[in-house]
């Protein structure tokens, strides 16, 4: 399952970059999330043991950057983190 969502989308619409992208996908099960965090969420609920879920585009950057500007992101290795210890009935410290 490949779980499509935003990568610093600028001025461009999330979905129709997701949409081009599909168009070389054949046979691939796939769904567009545009909340990133939504969709790590997600692609880490759906995974089976022995699963692996790959995280591509923005690492531990800081920011989204948007038509506006940037905006704050939490990284996807520290959403990563987060979805985990919910998934597994852990605290997440909000700030």
């Amino acid at each position: 399952m490949v779980y499509l969502t935003e990568d610093d989308p600028r001025d461009e619409d999330p979905k129709k970059i997701a949409d081009q992208i599909r168009e070389g996908m054949k046979n691939v099960p796939n769904v567009f999330v545009s909340d990133r965090y939504e969709a790590i969420r997600q692609a880490i609920e759906a995974a089976n043991e022995g699963d692996t879920v790959l995280i591509l585009g923005k690492g531990d950057e800081p920011f989204m950057y948007y038509e506006n500007g940037r905006g704050p992101w939490v990284g996807d290795n520290n959403a990563a983190r987060e979805c985990l210890k919910r998934l597994q009935g852990e605290t997440v410290d909000e700030d």
